[in-house]
């Protein structure tokens, strides 16, 4: 069976936020009072451009936490 999944390091989402920090100035024009970060993949992503913003600012952003659940269908639910 293939693995149809993408792997990226931390190193390119590190990237990646900068890079979107810089081409949508994000630290020049916006300068937020508070972050939110969806649990499943978005509490390191926020945490890094946590980072840029406070350099860009000098102070940090408070981050809430929110988790996410999904409820999915399984195959085998409901056949007892």
């Amino acid at each position: 069976m293939a693995d149809n999944k993408l792997h990226i390091s931390y190193n390119q989402i590190h990237q990646l936020i900068d890079y979107a920090v810089k081409r949508f100035r994000l630290g020049d024009d916006y300068s937020p009072d508070l972050m939110i970060a969806i649990g499943g993949g978005g509490f390191i992503p926020a945490r890094i451009l946590r980072s840029f913003l406070k350099a860009k600012h000098g102070r940090n952003i408070p981050i809430q936490a929110i988790g996410l659940s999904l409820y999915e269908e399984l195959p085998n639910a409901g056949k007892d």
